[in-house]
């Protein structure tokens, strides 16, 4: 189990380092490939639950973090529900 959540550890900061550039390039350009915001979140989260005897479990703060795309896409979602919701409210 030690492994397999070190590999999927690897793989969430992999996926979380590359969602950094399209994110921005997404932003900028308005066009390009999207990025996979969560997943990367995902993966380190499992991979640091299936460590048993991870001291890494405290530092599950990080993972939003180094997935740059986690939180902005928290914020666009909420603002957007947001605005859906006033926009629902001022045509009624």
């Amino acid at each position: 189990m030690e492994i397999l959540g070190i590999v999927l550890v690897c793989i969430g900061v992999i996926i979380g380092a590359l969602n950094w550039p399209l994110f921005i390039r997404r932003q900028v350009k308005q066009s390009g490939p999207s990025s996979i915001p969560f997943v990367g979140v995902l993966f380190m989260v499992l991979g640091i639950m299936l460590m048993p005897s991870s001291n890494l479990k405290s530092y599950l703060w990080l993972a939003p973090i180094i997935d740059f795309t986690a939180i902005p896409m928290l914020i666009f979602f909420m603002f957007k529900s947001i605005k859906e919701k006033f926009n629902s409210k001022s045509n009624t």
